[in-house]
């Protein structure tokens, strides 16, 4: 018998005001993939906005997908919410605090 195994997937747009900076796919066995959209990369430097600070440093980074697993790469993690208040919604959320993906779409676009 040949059983395909169904993985379920959700995403979430980025964006800084107007400007569109990607999306982020986090798979239900936790893995987190951060790709910055083509329009994005292909903005002149002086005219997008930094996004992580490694990008001023090597802009070819931009191209490079940010896989994490059940948190968040660290620029999108670093934006969340720490101790108590972490606890507090996880808990209301009924995650593991470590799971980030439920917390990021949960903040939405309170978070800049």
């Amino acid at each position: 018998m040949n059983t395909k195994r169904i993985e379920h997937v959700e995403g979430l747009s980025l964006s800084i005001g107007n400007q569109e900076i990607g999306v982020i796919s986090h798979y239900s066995g936790g893995k987190n993939i951060l790709v910055l959209s083509p329009n994005y990369i292909a903005l002149p430097a002086n005219k997008r906005n930094t996004f992580t600070m490694s990008q001023l440093i090597d802009e070819r980074l931009l191209q490079e997908p940010l896989i994490s697993s059940q948190r968040m790469p660290p620029v999108l993690s670093n934006l969340l919410p720490e101790g108590a208040l972490r606890e507090w919604m996880s808990q209301s959320l009924k995650i593991h605090t470590e799971n980030e993906f439920p917390l990021m779409a949960h903040m939405g676009g309170s978070l800049l």
